[in-house]
């Protein structure tokens, strides 16, 4: 079963992203299971750069085996004018650093509330030698200024949500964490005059940080959000229409099923 499991995983690796990708998927299994056996501090991933082994979490596994896709990575590293990206639910730090691999790129803010996954944050972008250039937010994105609770996930730092859960289905740790508005972001970010690139995944809440990011002293020179869907929990039409509205007429999905990316363009 195990073997029938490589090969089948391998037709699809070559047919989805070709010879070349495949190869380096390849690498990045043998890094990963090298990685674990040895108890290596740290891993190079299949987009790159360098991770804190962090073998129990499956974000940091699908970093070093590439499991986000090339889509994104490769929009932004290319992405052809001088921008700001913001990193909101930056987890472990894959696109914040991707960020910093355009040379276009003038500054990364990175927001993280969850305390570990903000460590881990901080250690990748120091590892790959960006403390200089990634600004890292301790906080989430909310309607107001409040301290909450968050479920944290165990082994999964990306599936950590500020939604209500059923505990008995889905088991995870309480942590106590701060929001901060629009006024927050806008001090956290600043003034800007060149566009602003925008990745949220909030793990329910995508629609209540489009609004304040919209919404932010920089909201005007938004030119992308690159979102997270899942149809169970986001307002997706509305969502779509409150972005039309606003001047997004650009929109790419990214995926299949009912959890996809999104990719809004003005």
């Amino acid at each position: 079963m195990v073997g029938r499991n490589i090969i089948l995983w391998s037709i699809r690796s070559i047919y989805s992203r070709g010879l070349s990708a495949y190869a380096k998927l390849i690498f990045a299994r043998i890094r990963l299971v090298y990685g674990r056996a040895f108890h290596l501090r740290s891993i190079t991933s299949y987009y790159g750069p360098k991770f804190f082994s962090n073998f129990r979490d499956r974000t940091f596994r699908a970093y070093i085996l590439g499991s986000y896709g090339d889509f994104y990575w490769k929009h932004l590293i290319e992405y052809p004018k001088p921008f700001i990206f913001l990193d909101i639910g930056a987890n472990q730090g894959l696109y914040s650093i991707g960020s910093q691999k355009n040379p276009r790129v003038l500054a990364t803010f990175s927001v993280e509330p969850v305390k570990i996954t903000n460590d881990f944050l901080k250690k990748n972008i120091a590892i790959n030698g960006l403390s200089d250039k990634v600004k890292i937010g301790q906080f989430a994105i909310s309607s107001s200024n409040d301290i909450v609770n968050i479920t944290v996930m165990k082994d999964h730092s990306g599936a950590s949500t500020l939604r209500s859960v059923d505990s008995q289905t889905i088991s995870g740790i309480q942590e106590s964490i701060a929001c901060i508005n629009r006024t927050g972001l806008s001090e956290f970010v600043g003034y800007t005059n060149v566009e602003v690139l925008v990745k949220i995944d909030v793990e329910g809440l995508e629609e209540v940080v489009i609004e304040e990011v919209l919404n932010s002293k920089f909201g005007p020179k938004v030119a992308e959000i690159y979102f997270e869907v899942d149809e169970n929990w986001i307002n997706l039409q509305g969502t779509l229409d409150k972005l039309f509205k606003e001047g997004f007429i650009e929109f790419q999905k990214i995926g299949q099923g009912h959890h996809y990316d999104i990719l809004a363009a003005r």
